[in-house]
């Protein structure tokens, strides 16, 4: 009696197993964010989501934005002028003395997170009226499950103020919108914020941060790169991280831009 019931033990345990649901990281990621929303009252001061610091950074960022538009000081610091690209003499990275009033970046890169989460990233600058830039930025993550595979899609587009243009460093803020799709499509309001920096020819980093509201959850990401330029080519490498609620996909990038 006691073997048939073993064996019926480990046979249930077995069908357990087959039947089990597939699941990734990618399916984690969308059911954060349809979670149900936790709204912050008295009883209620530890979040399930542990996003309030990002949050908080990013109203901040709100009120810095909206101090540099109605109180920050004059808006022209300092450059005026896009180089013709990255470092054309060589000491200015985007901002120079002389230069055009147009500019235009292409990047296309390689993700990878592991072995069975891997993908691509294609982002689009154009920088126009000498301190704006149309920015978007399409993903496509792929991931390798036991019995299947799964994708999901990241879209951005953000209008850029370079509030700061030195030769070797530039500040800007932005806002616009971000979507995701997976078994359901998302699209809410988003803020971006980040830094380009120029130490010495033929090197610069950026370093870039954005948050948007997907079915009102927050969902960040943050990006560093590590880039060398040569002419117009640049050969690029860095880290990226995407944040909802409790899932993150942390990740390398690797990649080729053109600069126009």
């Amino acid at each position: 009696m006691n073997k048939i019931l073993i064996i019926l033990i480990i046979l249930q345990l077995l069908v357990s197993i087959l039947i089990a649901e597939d699941k990734g990281k990618l399916e984690e990621f969308e059911e954060e964010l349809n979670k149900p929303v936790e709204h912050n009252n008295n009883e209620n001061n530890n979040s399930d989501y542990g996003d309030e610091d990002e949050e908080d950074v990013f109203d901040n960022l709100i009120l810095c934005i909206a101090h540099e538009i109605f109180i920050g000081s004059e808006p022209s610091l300092y450059i005026y002028k896009f180089q013709p690209y990255i470092y054309y003499d060589s000491y200015s990275g985007r901002y120079g003395d002389e230069g055009v009033s147009l500019d235009t970046d292409i990047d296309f890169k390689y993700i990878y997170s592991s072995s069975n989460l891997t993908g691509i990233s294609f982002n689009g600058s154009f920088f126009f009226a000498h301190v704006m830039n149309l920015k978007c930025n399409y993903q496509k993550l792929n991931e390798e499950l036991e019995n299947s595979s799964d994708e999901m899609e990241i879209y951005e587009i953000f209008m850029d103020y370079y509030r700061v243009r030195l030769p070797g460093f530039n500040w800007f803020w932005g806002i616009g919108a971000k979507g995701l799709n997976r078994n359901n499509n998302y699209w809410g309001f988003a803020l971006n914020t980040g830094f380009e920096i120029y130490p010495f020819k033929p090197v610069s980093i950026d370093l870039a941060a954005n948050i948007g509201w997907l079915n009102e959850h927050p969902v960040s990401k943050i990006n560093t790169d590590f880039n060398i330029h040569y002419w117009r080519i640049k050969f690029t490498t860095g880290y990226q991280r995407l944040k909802t609620g409790y899932t993150e996909i942390n990740s390398f990038n690797f990649g080729l831009g053109f600069n126009f």
